[in-house]
Parts: structure tokens; sequence; C-alpha cells
């Protein structure tokens, strides 16, 4: 049987034309109501291994993010209750942050979650975003999460993986050695399922 050389197909530009006119477009996301947040910190420095909360700065959130969520240093998500109580939301929480090493060992890590300050009976005490870890002396770029969470308006003991809209948080942050950390910022973005 003779090979036949297909290639000369794949090519012309009537084959092409044939397979852009067959696709069809994906599905058109939600409209651009966003209800997501994009939050900034202060400076952290830890002399040694420590738990320090986060501070909350209002003015680079302003110049440089989308200040959501935020009232008093504190994380609220009592707005969504409205929202929660018609659609099924999840939030996705990320964090970034960068990073100096003091020194090494086997303690070299910082993590970061959120704090419950308000909590709900059966909610989430401490939402963990991630853990990550440093070399000595390198200022490095560090992401936390992303992790989802449903955001719920009871306490039904069944939804205790779940986030509150009554609970409060605080943007903790753990380290088994000194660091210097800057630029730390929080996002947080809902995800919407209409029912």
């Amino acid at each position: 049987m003779p090979f036949v050389d297909y290639s000369f197909y794949l090519k012309s530009k009537n084959c092409c034309k044939k397979i852009v006119e067959t696709c069809t477009p994906g599905p058109q996301g939600p409209p651009g109501n966003s209800k997501n947040a994009s939050l900034f910190y202060n400076n952290l420095t830890f002399e040694d291994a420590g738990v320090l909360i986060a501070d909350y700065n209002s003015i680079t959130t302003f110049n440089n993010g989308f200040e959501r969520y935020i009232n008093n240093n504190v994380i609220d998500f009592n707005s969504l209750a409205s929202l929660v109580s018609s659609n099924i939301c999840f939030l996705e929480i990320y964090s970034h942050c960068d990073a100096t090493a003091g020194n090494t060992g086997t303690s070299n890590f910082i993590k970061i979650d959120l704090s419950g300050v308000i909590l709900e009976p059966n909610s989430l005490q401490t939402i963990d975003i991630d853990t990550r870890s440093v070399e000595k002396g390198t200022e490095e770029h560090l992401s936390f999460g992303p992790v989802l969470y449903k955001l719920v308006n009871n306490s039904n003991s069944n939804n205790n993986l779940c986030i509150n809209t009554k609970n409060t948080y605080s943007l903790r942050v753990s380290t088994g050695r000194p660091y210097i950390l800057t630029e730390i910022k929080l996002i947080l973005k809902v995800i919407i399922f209409e029912n």
C-alpha cells in the first residue's frame, strides 16, 4: 500500500478555516460584580520564633489593593450574609509576602493563617492558609495558598469545617526563626454559585 502524505491537508488554509468555524465559545462568566478584596499589612520583624497578629495598612491598600471585609484590623464577613442566604458561596484565600531569614535550622518556617476573634459554634476557629520556609540571608517572594472554604450562615454541626459569616478573624503569622516580612498581602476571593 503506498504511503499517503497528509501534512498538506493540516497546513492548508481551508482545513484550518473549517476547524476554526466549528469552534463554539465557552460559557459566559458572571457579570463583573466582584466581591473580592486585596488587603495590605504592615511589615513584621521577628527577633526570634514567635506569633504576631499583622496590622492592617489602609493607606497601602487604598493605593495598591481593594479594601473590603476589614474593620478595625479584623476581617468580617457579615456583609456576605444575604448573599450566602440565597447562593452557595466559597471563599478562596491567598497571601503573599517578601521574607528574609535571620538564620537557618529545622524550625525555619513561616505560617500564615486567619485566627478567630469572634466565633460562632461549629465553625472554623483557625483558617489555615499555608506554610513556607526561606534560607538564611536571602529575600524570597513567598506565596501562601490558595485554600478554599465554604461560607455559611448557620451553626449546624455538619458545617463545622465552614466559615460562618458572623465570625471575625485576624491575620496571624507564626515563625520558627528570626524573619523580616515585607509587602504582606491578603487576597480574599468570593466564588458564587447561584441556586
